[in-house]
């Protein structure tokens, strides 16, 4: 199927690719949008996908039947399908910034309500972010492609990506420290919490027309 793709057309920079990583670089440092952008994904990846790799553990500790994990991590996958379907429809109904604002603070709301239920219930509520989810990251993704021309873009989108895994990488041991230390139920508590950061962050963003 993909030798029917075609290439779009962009600019190409005729310098060394290390030039074109500290050009890219500080073009970042100098726009507030894309420093935003990055930090907002920083602690979305950080508290929400790092919950979603340890949720095996919190089905257990909610005593989950083992044999019902399956069905949920496929819910997971078709509700962040269905966020990504509705994105554009509701971030044209209620602009970039207030979708994003409005996804990220039903994710932590969503997230600490599954920590004070049991059973089913707390699968159901840790499932649910996976639609805000869905619908929060086209919107990020569109919203840092308008900040970056096509010259830098591929560069900038990469330095993007290496940050949201950065976030993964340094919080998911953290939060399973806080599990050993206390619960993995306190630890989803919060980073529940931590994700109103990333929430409140995005309200510095401008939309564009």
């Amino acid at each position: 199927v993909s030798l029917w793709l075609k290439e779009v057309k962009y600019q190409r920079e005729n310098h060394s690719i290390w030039k074109q990583m500290l050009s890219s670089s500080t073009m970042i440092v100098k726009n507030k949008q894309i420093m935003i952008l990055l930090a907002a994904g920083f602690i979305f990846w950080a508290f929400g996908e790092s919950t979603h790799l340890l949720k095996s553990i919190f089905f257990a500790f909610k005593e989950i039947p083992i044999h019902y994990f399956g069905y949920v991590f496929a819910f997971t996958y078709g509700f962040s399908a269905i966020g990504h379907y509705f994105s554009h429809y509701v971030s044209e109904r209620f602009g970039d910034t207030n979708t994003l604002f409005g996804a990220s603070i039903i994710d932590s709301i969503l997230v600490i309500a599954s920590t004070l239920t049991f059973g089913l219930a707390s699968a159901i509520l840790i499932v649910l972010p996976s639609i805000t989810f869905g619908i929060r990251n086209p919107v990020m993704s569109h919203m840092l492609n308008q900040e970056v021309p096509s010259s830098k873009r591929a560069t900038v989108l990469s330095i993007d990506n290496l940050t949201r895994q950065f976030g993964k990488v340094i919080f998911a041991p953290f939060l399973g420290w806080l599990a050993d230390l206390w619960t993995i139920n306190t630890a989803f508590m919060i980073a529940g919490v931590c994700l109103f950061a990333g929430a409140f962050i995005t309200l510095g963003l401008r939309e564009k027309p």
